[in-house]
């Protein structure tokens, strides 16, 4: 049977936030129970949570997803409440650091 996708009712966790909120945690909600969705960067995971009172939406990169999945479990229903402790890395893209 065909699902429809979930509407995303808030602001996506941005690399600007994400700078702006460091050493804060992501606590994880269950308005958008995670799940993989296809991105023009191919199949990412999404996950809902609260930054600072506020709601957003996150969209992981494979090796985040994986260090989720390998500490919480591969029931996504299992991880409300659950909180990442945001930071940045510098990272080698095609266009350099």
């Amino acid at each position: 049977m065909l699902k429809k996708s979930a509407k995303i009712q808030n602001d996506f966790l941005t690399p600007a936030i994400v700078l702006a909120a460091k050493d804060k945690n992501f606590e994880c909600t269950k308005t958008l129970v995670p799940q993989i969705v296809n991105t023009p960067f191919g199949e990412k995971l999404q996950i809902s949570g609260i930054l600072e009172g506020k709601e957003h939406t996150y969209t992981t990169n494979n090796t985040t997803k994986d260090s989720l999945i390998d500490t919480w479990g591969e029931d996504e229903t299992m991880w409300k409440g659950k909180k990442v402790l945001l930071a940045t890395a510098k990272t080698m893209t095609g266009d350099g650091m």
